[in-house]
């Protein structure tokens, strides 16, 4: 296995070239698969081959965390969390370095094997320069269907209110103009290496934000079609994104855990922040900035004081995973949604709670305010959308 020490030469009747070569790693390779095969330093040794299970891709592992030693000269079992289960090697760096080298030393070291680069050829295919991304022309979109003027509405089955202040909204049938306006690619930004799981515009609608399951945030100008720059820090999955009302920072949450804060005006990383104990569903800020609320799978949402970069207060109650929160456009109320099938409407200022709206049959996966605040909608996984309006506001 691969480590920070030695080099030797190697035997006369091979090639008698110079070799990295741990002296704890005196097996044939061959033996690779079979269990039991456990060799090397125990601090460069990849999860895999502590089980004695050691594959090839556990020598770019290896490697990797090699790397991460020579750059920071910090012992590897002390650039690992075990705590929060993630590496913290940047917490150790002496000097910036390259995001693009980051991202790959990441995917190196990554303790999942479906997840870790599995060829040396990848590695390299990676460290190539980025290339532009390709121009896609546009393609036209199909005409929409004009709905006869007599199409019937949909009956309303949303069950009754909890409580008796807050009423679903009966439908009303809309008819759609003859024509509606018809919607075409206009770009196809390109610049992750792994899914996308969350987008969002800036407040002038000028930038959008990207997160990906290759631990990245794209921030990408819209006029130009074209990346801005690459924000790294987290070190697993980025699972959601949010900007500020000024569009200068930016909130952005991780399977890690951790909640990060960046300064887009530098396109630096700011500051974490870190009370989660599971990753990070959802992220929203207060209509004046200065209140992050987050949602996470150990079933509480935290209120942060963003000045100061501190919680200020825990919400309990869900009986699962909180999947969504959303401040109305007033500021005066908070509402999450979780996997139990409930919303809690709080107070945004103590994080109290007003009201608990239940009869989904499904986990409550997102939630979000009209713009005058008087309406709440919910999506369900029991494929429903249910709207919901305040009584006297």
């Amino acid at each position: 296995r691969i480590s920070q020490t030695p080099i030797i030469y190697t035997y006369p009747t091979l090639t008698g070239e110079l070799v990295l070569v741990d002296f704890g790693a005196a097996k044939l390779v061959e033996g690779l698969r079979e269990t039991g095969t456990v060799i090397g330093s125990p601090e460069f040794v990849a999860p895999e081959q502590i089980r004695g299970q050691a594959v090839y891709a556990s020598d770019l592992y290896s490697l990797g965390v090699t790397c991460i030693y020579l750059l920071t000269q910090v012992s590897p079992f002390d650039l690992f969390d075990i705590n929060q289960d993630v590496w913290v090697w940047r917490d150790f760096l002496k000097v910036q370095i390259d995001p693009k080298l980051s991202r790959i030393l990441d995917k190196m070291i990554e303790s999942s094997l479906s997840r870790r680069y599995k060829s040396v050829a990848e590695i390299l295919q990676d460290l190539q320069p980025q290339q532009s991304p390709p121009q896609v022309p546009p393609t036209p979109a199909p005409i929409a269907i004009p709905v006869p003027q007599t199409a019937p509405a949909v009956q309303n089955t949303v069950p009754p209110t909890v409580a008796g202040t807050i009423i679903p909204v009966p439908r009303k049938q809309r008819v759609l103009p003859a024509r509606a306006p018809t919607w075409r690619c206009v770009h196809t930004l390109v610049g992750h290496s792994n899914a996308v799981t969350s987008v969002a515009f800036s407040p002038d609608g000028a930038t959008l934000a990207s997160g990906s399951e290759d631990k990245t945030i794209e921030i990408w100008k819209l006029e130009a079609g074209r990346r801005w720059y690459t924000l790294t820090g987290h070190s697993d999955w980025v699972t959601c994104v949010a900007f500020s009302p000024d569009g200068a920072t930016l909130a952005s949450g991780g399977r890690d855990k951790t909640i990060q804060i960046w300064d887009l005006n530098k396109g630096k990383w700011w500051y974490a922040l870190r009370g989660h104990e599971d990753r990070v569903y959802a992220v929203a800020f207060s209509r004046d900035g200065q209140v992050l609320a987050s949602g996470s799978r150990d079933k509480t949402v935290q209120l942060w004081n963003l000045n100061k970069g501190r919680p200020m207060s825990v919400l309990s109650g869900h009986a699962g995973g909180v999947e969504a929160v959303a401040f109305s456009p007033g500021g005066e109320f908070l509402a999450t949604g979780s996997r139990d099938g409930s919303i809690y409407l709080g107070d945004a200022a103590t994080g109290g709670l007003l009201e608990l709206l239940t009869g989904r049959e499904g986990e409550v996966l997102s939630v979000a305010f009209s713009a005058d605040g008087g309406c709440l909608a919910s999506g369900s996984g029991d494929r429903t959308v249910k709207i919901w309006r305040g009584i006297g506001l």
